[in-house]
């Protein structure tokens, strides 16, 4: 099992990439600043990748900061592309079982809680 918290707002991870006139894609400014950050949290963790052949189910009990109306199927991708960027998974492709919990507005607590188990194959 691998369990991790990441603290802050979770920006939406769709049209999260510019892509540039020549073809050339980087990640938006906010994007790529939350990841550095989402990085940097989850550094003392250490090795959280999973076995190459794993079906991983995630499950995720996030919290906001604000009463916003956030896109959940945004941040559940700007998750994967952590995820996969950080090296727990080889592709995010193998990210299909999830269960999402939205909890109370907590301005103190915002973030989410991860928890993520081999369901097996």
């Amino acid at each position: 099992m691998i369990q991790f918290t990441l603290k802050g707002q979770i920006p939406s991870g769709k049209n999260a990439v510019i892509v540039t006139r020549s073809g050339h894609r980087f990640p938006a400014k906010r994007f790529k600043l939350w990841r550095e950050d989402a990085f940097n949290q989850l550094m003392p963790h250490g090795n959280l990748k999973g076995p190459a052949d794993w079906e991983p189910h995630v499950l995720i009990r996030y919290t906001p900061g604000d009463k916003r109306r956030r896109d959940v199927p945004g941040m559940i991708d700007a998750l994967w592309h952590l995820m996969e960027k950080f090296g727990m998974v080889d592709d995010d492709a193998r990210l299909k079982h999830i269960a999402w919990t939205t909890c109370a507005v907590d301005k103190e607590k915002a973030g989410v809680d991860i928890s993520i188990t081999d369901i097996g194959v």
